[in-house]
């Protein structure tokens, strides 16, 4: 008898076991506070909370801002000066014009910084302070951004390396030489004697209730000088990017069972922005193009692969023009974005310059240069993809 009793609730133990287990993996998990309603879904998205999301209108949208020059230090008749801001032109600009464009993301595109004197540099890490006072700035502002590095951001007494890992641990900074949460990492080392290409990054937008991606933008290192044959010039995407951006594409397609419309942001215009320019039918102006002195295999695996609708360069401070490439069937939106230069730290007159580019989560795409601090489209020049 009292061996079927202790069966008995043997069993009914198991059962009651059981039974709560059931409920802990499918009933509606509460906080500690018996007022908050809040279920494993809202757990869940409160965990995955990434920083780029499309709004509720299916819009994001993107500042470019390019070749700042910008370097903490003023030059002197006998050494530098150290400077603990920004020129306060430009300081003043970036929070005047964030705050009228109010955008999702800004990049910076490159020639971020231009060091004046290497010594002064080495002995002070002028370079290095003046992208933690880029972070700061932007941290001021709640403002997610991100960067790709130019010819001149390799040329100071710190490297890209040192630069990535000074501002990476900021929050509202998105890459770092290391791949992280909500961003993927390539870093491709050059030739002896050449800057490697450190900022390269892929980083996903996600729709407004955070389950999928739906854009996906990179940002690339164009890399610098040709230091070994100096009379070339600038050097060109290497195929190890090309690589990686493919597979990068081809892990999102997979992963949503279709094409992933990106965008891509590097500093040093491909050769092919004469094609655009003699196409016609752009918006801007067009003035001096120094791109690379040789193509890479980038544009033409943009041009295979199918997803990239948009790309954007630096580098040529007056160029704002912005057009088609077109190759059979396909186009890609091209564009030069001017300079956000100040020229000196009493400087009271620049008029600095930045990109807009709104996508949607349809896959659209519109963009616009914009002078000043105003926010509009120059001349009501809009190009839409």
């Amino acid at each position: 008898m009292l061996r079927r009793i202790s069966v008995t609730i043997v069993t009914l133990l198991i059962a009651f076991t059981f039974a709560l287990g059931y409920v802990s993996f499918n009933a509606p998990i509460k906080n500690n506070d018996q007022s908050n309603n809040t279920d494993i879904n809202d757990d869940m998205a409160e965990q995955f909370s990434p920083p780029l999301v499309f709004d509720e209108d299916g819009n994001f949208t993107i500042l470019h801002l390019t070749d700042f020059h910008e370097w903490m230090g003023i030059e002197k008749t006998i050494g530098v000066s150290v400077q603990d801001t920004l020129k306060p032109i430009l300081e003043s600009y970036i929070s005047d014009i964030v705050n009228t464009v109010k955008p999702d993301l800004v990049v910076l595109g490159g020639d971020n910084i231009f060091s004046l004197s290497y010594i002064y540099d080495y002995l002070n890490s002028i370079a290095l302070n003046t992208y933690k006072r880029f972070a700061e700035i932007f941290e001021g502002l709640n403002q997610y951004w991100t960067l790709t590095f130019g010819n001149h951001d390799s040329e100071s007494a710190s490297d890209k390396y040192d630069f990535l890992d000074a501002i990476k641990d900021y929050p509202h900074f998105i890459g770092g030489v290391e791949s992280g949460k909500y961003h993927t990492t390539c870093v491709v080392k050059a030739a002896e004697g050449e800057s490697d290409y450190v900022s390269n990054f892929s980083i996903p937008v996600y729709s407004n209730d955070k389950s999928s991606v739906k854009y996906n933008l990179f940002i690339l290192d164009s890399g610098s000088f040709d230091y070994v044959e100096k009379d070339k010039g600038y050097r060109s995407i290497r195929q190890e990017q090309v690589d990686w951006y493919a597979s990068e594409i081809n892990k999102l397609n997979a992963g949503y069972g279709g094409v992933i419309p990106s965008l891509m942001f590097t500093h040093i215009p491909f050769p092919e922005m004469f094609d655009v320019y003699l196409a016609g039918g752009g918006i801007g102006e067009y003035t001096n193009l120094s791109p690379s002195y040789e193509p890479s295999n980038m544009l033409n695996e943009c041009v295979k692969q199918g997803s990239t609708r948009g790309i954007f360069f630096g580098h040529n401070h007056s160029n704002s023009y912005t057009g088609f490439y077109k190759s059979g069937e396909s186009k890609i939106m091209m564009g030069v974005t001017p300079c956000a230069q100040a020229l000196s730290y009493d400087d009271a007159t620049s008029i600095m310059n930045a990109r807009v580019v709104i996508i949607n989560d349809q896959g659209g795409l519109s963009t616009y240069i914009t002078k000043g601090r105003s926010g509009e489209p120059y001349k009501q020049q809009i190009l839409i993809y």
